[in-house]
């Protein structure tokens, strides 16, 4: 079972913005909650960076312009955070800042990052990749988002 000293995360803005993670046998569940859709996937990106190193532990140097559509939001969910993977192996490097938005199941994100430093970040596993594994987009009662599914690690 995975396990880590930093499985939630709440930010300090008044949206009530959290990542974390949840347990999925050998896999990583990474789940994102905010009060935008925008932002739900937002923290599902930094719950998946989270499962390799801190993601305060990524400085946000460099930009990087992404896009990417799906059919519906649960798949655009996991095209989103399988973009990331392959921006990260292709350019040996972590993102820990994200900017984004959604319109009609289109996303457009401003993401920032930096190469990977072996020594500083610790990297603990290496995401292979989104599944439909616990796939949900939905709002939830308290009115926040809820981006969520498994990682292959």
């Amino acid at each position: 079972m995975f396990k880590m000293s930093f499985e939630h995360h709440k930010a300090s803005t008044p949206d009530a913005s959290s990542w974390e993670h949840f347990e999925h046998q050998a896999d990583i569940g990474v789940r994102g909650l905010s009060y935008t859709l925008a932002g739900a996937f937002e923290q599902a990106a930094l719950a998946m960076i989270g499962g390799i190193t801190d993601p305060k532990a990524v400085v946000c140097r460099r930009q990087i312009e992404l896009s990417c559509e799906a059919p519906d939001v649960e798949l655009l969910l996991t095209e989103w955070l399988n973009l990331l993977v392959y921006e990260m192996a292709v350019r040996k490097m972590l993102f820990g800042c994200f900017e984004l938005m959604i319109k009609d199941n289109h996303l457009k994100a401003k993401i920032w990052g930096e190469p990977i430093n072996r020594r500083r970040h610790q990297p603990a596993v290496e995401i292979k990749g989104a599944t439909f594994t616990e796939l949900k987009v939905a709002q939830q009662p308290d009115g926040r988002w809820l981006a969520q599914c498994v990682v292959d690690a």
